[in-house]
């Protein structure tokens, strides 16, 4: 949230001081509680951009100091760059994991798209149900309209704006984030809030470098 800008160093060091080698420094989606108390926890893109480019330097200088210690979300992106093959993290595949990657089962038996669809469904948008075990078989759920459409609303390679950017075959857009901001499957506003988000790691190619460094002097 907004009250963790300028403090990523102690961030990290609360991880490593537990054991932990891994973090992975996401921004807040704008969903239920958080879409309700964006004004007073929330930040620009610009803010968290700043915020993990520091967060990641600060990584990178502990991984050189002997402390082994990842990052998700480039780990994630680089090895995409690096290696030339997919990663399975549902929100940077095209399409999306939404029903075909994963799903999302709620107490009562309502099985949606993802949990990002279960989080929809709680502030009152339930269109990313995809049916109830009680009632459904599985060849159901992922043959009805609510999967075809999030697939076919996420397939980066055809959505206008995606289709011929540099970083498309790195990124991968939320359909239902989409809908809470745009009440539509598809963002309506060019270069947004969330897009601006997913370039951070190749804004920051000083960083790219240092990690490439970094992993050749671990192996």
């Amino acid at each position: 949230t907004k009250n963790s800008i300028g403090k990523e160093k102690a961030i990290i060091e609360s991880y490593c001081s537990i054991g932990f080698d891994n973090i992975f420094i996401r921004p807040l989606t704008q969903l239920g509680c958080a879409k309700i108390q964006w004004e007073k926890i929330g930040y620009s893109a610009e803010q968290f951009k700043a915020f993990y480019k520091s967060a990641l330097q600060y990584i990178i200088r502990k991984n050189i100091d002997g402390v082994p210690i990842q990052e998700g979300f480039s780990t994630t992106v680089f090895s995409k760059l690096l290696h030339r093959y997919p990663v399975n993290y549902m929100e940077l595949r095209s399409p999306c994991g939404a029903s075909v990657g994963q799903l999302a089962y709620y107490t009562n038996g309502d099985v949606y798209t993802c949990d990002e669809g279960r989080m929809l469904s709680e502030m009152g948008n339930d269109c990313f149900k995809l049916g109830n075990v009680f009632e459904n078989q599985f060849s159901d759920l992922i043959s009805n309209k609510t999967c075809r459409t999030a697939c076919l609303s996420s397939i980066t390679e055809s959505i206008p704006g995606c289709c011929d950017c540099v970083y498309q075959p790195f990124c991968g857009v939320c359909p239902v984030v989409n809908m809470a901001i745009y009440n539509d499957t598809l963002a309506k506003e060019p270069h947004n809030y969330r897009c601006k988000i997913n370039e951070v790691p190749f804004f920051v190619w000083e960083i790219f470098f240092s990690y490439l460094f970094v992993s050749l002097k671990l192996i």
